[in-house]
């Protein structure tokens, strides 16, 4: 018997839904407070999580991610002083999520940035891993018999992934669609802003493969 080596590469694709999203989004409030207390003892941003409340947020949806302060006279904390909190609110039923953008579009304090999707991969990659791995083999095995050869076992492999993109940057239809569009909208829970919601990504993985072969020796 003589042995040579065959590379294989192969690849698996999935559709991966969103587990839940993130918003993030900047408010103006109206002094200078730190860390999550600010949801407490600021009245601005109070008022903004008790709307958030009434489409089933929680305290423990609600992180305030840096604070950054502007002075127009005097000493920090006083009348004078502006504070801009940038929060991040974890949206865990994604059904909820147009309840949550009309909240922040309906307040003028608020400004939406950045919408994060957050997806399970752990167990759907080690899956496609497997599932790609398989792919390699019985591919190895098809060309291998076209000419003669059979697969003798595996000299190295390795795997690469392409994962979704976690950050969906927003657009809004038209300048004048914070300012006219949004005091029409205000009453209302559900809102349509102009960009594509896609709550779902394709994942990859990738495996290349070196198998051993063997060929009969002919006498």
């Amino acid at each position: 018997m003589t042995e040579s080596i065959l590379r294989v590469t192969a690849s698996v694709h999935q559709e991966v839904s969103a587990s839940l999203a993130k918003l993030h989004f900047r408010v103006e409030g109206e002094t200078l407070l730190f860390g999550n207390a600010a949801l407490e003892r600021s009245k601005i941003l109070k008022d903004l999580v008790m709307r958030f409340k009434e489409f089933g947020a929680t305290d423990t949806d609600f992180n305030v991610k840096s604070v950054s302060a502007r002075v127009e006279s005097g000493l920090l904390g006083t009348k004078n002083s502006r504070a801009d909190f940038r929060l991040e609110l974890r949206v865990a039923d994604l059904a909820q999520l147009p309840d949550y953008l009309g909240v922040i579009l309906a307040s003028k304090a608020a400004e939406l940035e950045q919408l994060e999707w957050v997806f399970e991969l752990d167990a759907v990659m080690l899956e496609l891993s497997a599932q790609a791995m398989k792919k390699a083999f019985e591919k190895a095995q098809a060309m291998a018999g076209a000419v003669g050869h059979s697969v003798l076992g595996i000299r190295a492999a390795s795997d690469s992934s392409q994962m979704p993109q976690a950050t969906q940057m927003l657009s809004f239809p038209g300048n004048d669609f914070m300012g006219q569009e949004v005091s029409r909208m205000a009453s209302k829970a559900r809102v349509s802003i102009g960009t594509e919601f896609k709550a779902s990504r394709e994942v990859e993985s990738t495996v290349t493969v070196d198998f051993y072969l063997e060929k009969p020796v002919v006498v």
